[in-house]
């Protein structure tokens, strides 16, 4: 066992035959563990030792990724079209090496929008996997890592979708005066 980055207080290693278990309590951190099994230390009936293992890395994660920020559109913005590109920032795919952030985004009206990874910067951006409807939305966005700890919701903002430039007019009111 090669210490990575977490810090393991104690581990227990058990079987027979080909299977055999590893199992790690008071880990005091996430991080990362590199585990081998060195030649020999496993014997057969036969007194036959086994080959030595392939090296391979345990990622403990267990804690979630922060709230994600909606940077587009701002709060109180209208949009004339009823897949708005919405576009934020989260924690980082990557951080660690090999974690995948993914935000969902919600809306008030219609629930899930969809979901959108974030890039190596946080930066993620998606267009709604459904048709916003007419009038105000409330959004929010959580973000959840490939371990699947889901963060805290974002801030609400409120945007306003518009997509007939008359509606709410009386059909007087539609009239052009010259």
């Amino acid at each position: 066992l090669v210490n990575g980055s977490a810090t393991v207080v104690s581990q227990t290693f058990s079987g027979s035959g080909a299977e055999y278990h590893l199992s790690f309590t008071d880990i005091s951190v996430d991080g990362t563990i590199e585990v081998t099994v060195p030649a020999g230390v496993a014997v057969d009936g036969a007194q036959n030792g086994n080959l030595a293992s392939a090296t391979f890395t345990v990622v403990f994660d267990t804690m979630a990724p922060a709230a994600p920020v909606i940077i587009s559109p701002e709060d109180g913005d209208t949009r004339n079209t009823a897949l708005p590109v919405i576009s934020g920032t989260a924690e980082p795919s990557n951080d660690p090496a090999g974690d995948t952030i993914t935000v969902e985004v919600f809306s008030s009206v219609h629930g899930s929008l969809g979901t959108a990874e974030t890039d190596a910067d946080g930066a993620w951006s998606l267009t709604p996997s459904q048709a916003m409807s007419e009038g105000a939305h409330m959004l929010t966005a959580v973000a959840t890592d490939a371990a699947v700890n889901a963060g805290p919701l974002s801030g609400e903002l409120i945007v306003h979708i518009h997509l007939d430039p008359f509606a709410g007019l009386l059909q007087s009111d539609r009239a052009c005066h010259v």
